[in-house]
């Protein structure tokens, strides 16, 4: 990981982050792909993260990490329904150094990322002043996160 961190985020946009709770009326589970990455922190639930025709398990604590134009879809079940966090960031590509896939899931995400994930959520769910530059610097925080333990 020889990335410059300033130059990194320099040429980053954030598209959002937000969070959602899966549901059959507001998520159809078709695939789907977007100019810029996504990533999706998953706080809660279970389901299946399916992209190349494969299906892989996904369930709380997992991070999905899809970079632009990969045709991607979740899918949650119905005991357990999905809750995460979702980032959208655009001119940001993330790398693993084993495998040439433009996507991955890192299972058991760290303690930090938990703490940052809770103050983005307190923030997500707040008109307080200053809550989308701290979004901002939270959404480049955990980015910055995975970057490290990718």
């Amino acid at each position: 990981m020889k990335t410059d961190i300033n130059q990194l985020f320099n040429k980053s946009e954030l598209i959002y982050i937000r969070q959602s709770k899966f549901s059959e009326e507001e998520w159809h589970s078709s695939l789907h792909s977007h100019y810029f990455t996504e990533i999706l922190i998953v706080l809660n639930g279970e389901g299946d993260f399916i992209v190349d025709n494969k299906k892989f398990p996904i369930r709380k604590n997992d991070v999905i990490v899809v970079n632009p134009y990969v045709e991607h879809t979740e899918t949650s079940t119905n005991i357990l329904p999905l809750w995460y966090v979702v980032i959208g960031v655009n001119n940001i590509k993330f790398e693993k150094a084993e495998d040439n896939n433009d996507y991955f899931i890192v299972k058991d995400f760290s303690q930090e990322l938990k703490t940052l994930l809770r103050l983005s959520i307190h923030e997500l769910n707040t008109t307080d002043w200053g809550n989308d530059a701290a979004l901002q610097r939270l959404a480049e925080m955990i980015i910055i996160t995975i970057y490290r333990n990718q």
